[in-house]
């Protein structure tokens, strides 16, 4: 089938993509977030004219109740069709930017400018929460471990983080020298896409790597998805 591209896009800048049965979401630089509906064509542009926080969007992500969850340069939107509930970051960061957040059960992890912070997604209060400053440098990629109840940063600088969120301890992975840029858990592992290649981690131990001399395509690695 042949490329095409959705007609009232061409000037959009797009920073992320998620989907679900029906709707393609985007998350745009300068305008806002928009759905694209694959069986009508119909596009839908969210921004703040419509109650969007603000027009600049890192990330979006539709979740399995169909709720889409928007990041943006002054904080954390959820979508629920006709109203947006806003994280406020005001009271606990200096810098409302996301750069990455995660879902898990009933709570959200961002990555800000300012740090990393939680926040439930249930009841009134939506304020959000410093968990640690994990580095001097931004973080800019998460990755919640389940099992081990961690969660795994990826900073500005290229370094891999842990935390852990029993102990409140950070461990950064000094074996893993190359340039970090992207993480995916599969199975039990976690994949670590670096300008070196890919790492594999296991039981916080690496037990391979993949490059250019063992069959994969370039050394550096920007994403790594998994279905």
């Amino acid at each position: 089938d042949d490329l095409q591209l959705v007609q009232g896009t061409e000037n959009f800048e797009i920073t992320s993509v998620s989907s679900d049965k029906q709707l393609v979401w985007c998350g745009t630089m300068a305008n806002g977030a928009f759905s694209f509906d694959y069986k009508t064509n119909e596009i839908i542009n969210i921004k703040r004219t419509n109650g969007l926080s603000y027009n600049q969007v890192r990330s979006v992500f539709v979740d399995r109740e169909q709720i889409l969850w928007v990041a943006t340069a002054a904080g954390l939107d959820q979508y629920l069709g006709g109203s947006f509930t806003f994280f406020d970051f005001s009271k606990n960061s200096t810098n409302s930017l996301i750069w990455d957040f995660k879902l898990f059960d009933n709570e959200v992890i961002t990555a800000t400018g300012d740090g990393v912070f939680s926040s439930s997604i249930l009841g009134a209060n939506k304020a959000l929460v410093r968990i640690s400053n994990l580095s001097k440098a931004e973080p800019r990629k998460l990755l919640l471990d389940s099992p081990s109840n961690s969660t795994y940063v990826v900073d500005e600088e290229g370094k891999l983080l842990k935390y852990s969120k029993g102990s409140n301890a950070i461990e950064e992975f000094v074996n893993i020298t190359a340039f970090a840029r992207c993480m995916e858990k599969i199975g039990s592992q976690i994949w670590v896409g670096t300008d070196d290649g890919i790492y594999v981690l296991e039981n916080g131990q690496i037990v391979t790597h993949y490059d250019q001399n063992n069959g994969l395509g370039g050394q550096k690695v920007n994403g790594i998805y998994h279905l």
